[in-house]
């Protein structure tokens, strides 16, 4: 299972992903992003509104960002319980990052 993840600061989303799956927050609180269970896409940039370019391919106007934190998470392991994490997955029709 996939989930493509938004909370409003990064802070948020580690402490969610740090409650859902095991081992996420190693012991020297370093960030642990695949175990065999699961395995997170983490800051992933996601345009609202692209990029404007001239016939030279030069930018006109900027990107628009869509605001918050996003990560993907996809889970391995079938006994895990990510029922936390559907309240945050967005569900993209045509998500910008996948999993192999």
């Amino acid at each position: 299972m996939t989930y493509f993840l938004k909370t409003e600061t990064e802070a948020e989303m580690k402490s969610t992903l740090a409650s859902a799956l095991d081992g996420f927050v190693g012991s020297d609180d370093a960030l642990v992003f695949y175990s065999h269970q699961w395995s997170v896409d983490w800051d992933i940039p996601i345009i609202k509104t692209p990029a404007v370019l001239d016939d030279e391919g030069n930018i006109t106007s900027q990107p628009i960002m869509e605001s918050g934190f996003f990560a993907n998470v996809q889970i391995h392991d079938p006994d895990i319980d990510a029922t936390s994490l559907e309240a945050l997955d967005q569900q993209p029709t045509t998500p910008q990052r996948r999993f192999a």
